[in-house]
């Protein structure tokens, strides 16, 4: 499906300048590449970059998986795909400032994608974590145990009860679930569980994207019935009976479709 990739070579090391840079904001932007790694030195965390023709972006900071960032780091040996809208501004670790950008890792091991970068002088990224709340007694919660503290089960529903409609979104071509879809998806079975609902649907759509250079990608089907395998695996495993349970995979792909809905029915 692929026609045409781009890889990181010595050129990241000339982008890498201090200075702001003039962007035509908001310039939609959507490339494969490798992502790169700056090592900013303890107590610094690690800056998430991506190199596209000459350009080399900034993607995010390692470790801030809770909101208002939910950036999840790219994995190295993967190249990934990075969808976003150039900014204006201050560079960032190196690279060029990018807007609601989203990063898929692709499945394919691609063991040239292992630059790391030393931190040459650059400024520790932005904070986009939000402050642990304190717990008296047992000082700042740790990430470990701070979704706890952030995401509660909601209150049960009142009668009358409605067909209620969940979007879960994913990386392209993948099926992991990170935090944010990992909790909606609980958030899904508690209301099926308070309302003794009669029936689930799981609507699977697939993606369709155009590259910055032109290049066609499309979710492979096989990605699509692995979303509706994991739904059904989980949801059997918190006891929903299979009976219970309808799977629909919508064809073709269209843009913007890489996510599935779960519809719970009284």
């Amino acid at each position: 499906m692929i026609t045409k990739t781009r890889k990181v070579g010595a050129l990241l090391l000339s982008l890498a300048v201090f200075g702001s840079v003039a962007l035509a904001d908001g310039k939609r932007v959507a490339f494969i590449g490798c992502p790169v790694i700056r090592d900013m030195e303890l107590p610094e965390r690690p800056c998430w970059l991506a190199q596209e023709g000459n350009k080399l972006y900034f993607l995010g900071m390692q470790g801030d998986t809770f909101p208002p960032a939910l950036f999840y780091p790219p994995q190295l040996k993967h190249q990934v795909l990075v969808e976003g809208e150039e900014g204006e501004g201050e560079k960032i670790c190196g690279g060029l400032p990018l807007n609601n950008v989203k990063v898929s890792v692709l499945r394919e091991l691609d063991l040239s994608c292992d630059t790391v970068l030393p931190k040459e002088g650059f400024p520790a990224g932005p904070i986009l974590r939000p402050t642990a709340p304190y717990r008296p007694g047992r000082g700042v919660a740790t990430d470990r145990s701070y979704p706890r503290e952030v995401y509660k089960r909601p209150p049960p529903p009142q009668p009358p009860f409605e067909a209620r409609s969940y979007r879960i979104d994913f990386g392209f071509d993948d099926d992991f679930l990170h935090l944010a879809e990992g909790i909606e998806i609980s958030t899904v079975f508690h209301y099926f569980e308070d309302i003794k609902a009669s029936k689930l649907t799981v609507e699977v759509h697939r993606d369709r994207v155009e590259l910055t250079n032109g290049t066609i990608l499309e979710e492979d089907p096989a990605a699509a019935q692995r979303r509706a395998n994991r739904m059904l695996n989980l949801f059997t495993a918190w006891g929903v009976p299979a009976s219970k349970i309808e799977t629909r995979l919508i064809s073709p792909p269209a843009p913007s479709s890489r996510y599935l809905t779960l519809t719970v029915q009284p």
